[in-house]
């Protein structure tokens, strides 16, 4: 599929692991071997209208993977905040463990926030200080505990 100005099927939207972000990623790493493969732009610039958080937000989310995948091509501060703006959604504890919509596992679940900052620090390596507050609260929170969230929200709209 070459790169589209609009994306209109949402069912196609699959992060990682399908559709425009999904390719998008594959030229963005191709292009640290091929420098000249600059196709990665055009496969997030293509309006997708408003994509919100959904239940997905592992490797499927397509709205924290083009956050993610957009702060890494631009390497602007301000992408990588507005990517971390999602996580206290995300991470965020629940009162309630039966009304936790978001699981915990990679493809689908909490497991891959990690990731995304991960992928985040290696391309933008001055981010890491933005990046170090949700670390700890990315690897706990899929294990059912970690600190309060809006702290960090307010370190990331702040900074």
């Amino acid at each position: 599929m070459p790169p589209q100005p609009t994306y209109e099927v949402h069912e196609m939207f699959g992060g990682y692991t399908g559709g425009p972000t999904s390719l998008a990623d594959l030229f963005f790493r191709l292009a640290d071997l091929y420098p000249d493969v600059q196709v990665t732009k055009q496969y997030l610039e293509g309006d997708r209208g408003e994509v919100k958080i959904t239940t997905r937000v592992g490797i499927s989310s397509e709205k924290l993977a083009r956050d993610a995948l957009t702060a890494c091509l631009s390497k602007d501060e301000n992408d990588v905040k507005a990517s971390l703006s999602n996580m206290p959604t995300v991470l965020g504890p629940k009162s309630d463990l039966k009304q936790d919509q978001y699981g915990s596992g990679f493809w689908e679940g909490r497991a891959h926030t990690l990731s995304s900052m991960r992928l985040m620090r290696h391309y933008i390596p001055e981010s890491a200080a933005l990046l170090e507050g949700f670390v700890p609260c990315s690897i706990s929170r899929p294990m059912g505990t970690g600190p309060e969230m809006s702290h960090l929200l307010a370190m990331t709209i702040h900074s």
